[in-house]
């Protein structure tokens, strides 16, 4: 377990040294009532019409009470559903990772994935409503920043399988406010067991179709559809589940960049499915001048090195009988 604390966490930004002028723009603000006589009009300027002082000649401001004060945005990830600018978010996340950054310096790189990250907030209760799940922006923010420091391969559901939980703890003062996150390794079996966490070469082998006695995804080769695309038809019994994909490779010829892009499709589908690829003798030799290990090393690359595990069918015939319609045992 690794726990990460961030003492005197931030909770709001600097946008900027000085708020700009603002106007009062016609059809948007509604105007106080002080500026409802004939020294005021409307004015076009541009595109829009803004309040014009006709005695002072110029438009009328409406921050007069924070012109050249700074602009702060508090961090609280309720509003941003209101309507935060793509901009002023990403300054935020940018700022919350930059006060994250120091406390992750000795973190050493972290290897065994898939992780768990939880977070503890110590702070004062204030007026008691506010809800823990504003604060996931934090949560995005320490996620990402895991990965821009090498500290994971990515931050996606491959590597993290738990962020976002999070238990408050009262404090008196804000100055004891602080963050902690906390890293565990998953351990649940239905992320251990599921074959997008095994990944590494998965040594494949030759099976007749008689032997195989276990759900799995069936290739097979069809010149009915376009290159690279896939047509996936799923049927089961009472002790097996099978996925058959109808995949072109190209129509008179091998097309290896449409063989690239079919395994890719077979990839994420057998994680879908999480079974195993069985790859069907008319699917490696219905070409003439086809290079079997040419196709074995695209598989290889696509599925097996990536924890998937290749049964190849051994007897032709046999294979085309169950590929008829036939129930397998």
């Amino acid at each position: 377990m690794i726990t990460i604390e961030i003492p005197q966490f931030i909770t709001r930004v600097k946008m900027s040294d000085r708020s700009r002028k603002t106007y009062y723009r016609k059809h948007v603000d509604r105007l106080p009532i002080k500026y409802e006589t004939e020294r005021y009009i409307w004015k076009k300027f541009g595109r829009f019409q803004y309040l014009y002082d006709t005695v002072e000649e110029e438009r009328v401001v409406k921050n007069i009470r924070t012109l050249g004060v700074p602009k702060y945005e508090t961090i609280a990830g309720n509003t941003s559903y209101a309507g935060w600018h793509p901009a002023v978010r990403s300054k935020l996340i940018e700022e919350i990772k930059d006060s994250f950054r120091p406390h992750l310096a000795n973190v050493q790189p972290i290897t065994e994935t898939p992780i768990r990250i939880s977070m503890q907030i110590h702070t004062v209760p204030g007026a008691c409503d506010w809800d823990l799940d504003n604060l996931w922006i934090y949560h995005k923010a320490f996620g990402d920043l895991l990965q821009q420091e090498g500290l994971i391969r990515n931050d996606n559901i491959l590597n993290i399988t738990a962020n976002g939980g999070i238990e408050f703890y009262p404090v008196n003062h804000p100055d004891e406010r602080k963050m902690i996150f906390i890293i565990e390794p998953e351990t649940r079996p239905v992320i251990k067991n599921h074959i997008m966490y095994n990944s590494g070469l998965q040594a494949s082998s030759e099976i007749d179709i008689d032997e195989v006695k276990f759900s799995y995804i069936r290739l097979i080769e069809d010149t009915e559809i376009d290159a690279g695309k896939i047509d996936v038809q799923e049927a089961s019994n009472s002790a097996q589940t099978l996925i058959t994909i109808n995949a072109c490779i190209g129509k008179r010829s091998i097309i290896y960049g449409a063989l690239n892009r079919v395994l890719k499709k077979v990839y994420n589908k057998a994680i879908q499915y999480n079974l195993p690829v069985i790859i069907t003798p008319q699917f490696l030799k219905r070409y003439s001048g086809y290079v079997l290990d040419t196709i074995k090393k695209q598989v290889e690359e696509h599925l097996s090195k990536r924890g998937i595990k290749v049964y190849y069918i051994k007897d032709e015939h046999v294979e085309e009988k169950a590929g008829s319609g036939e129930e397998l045992d």
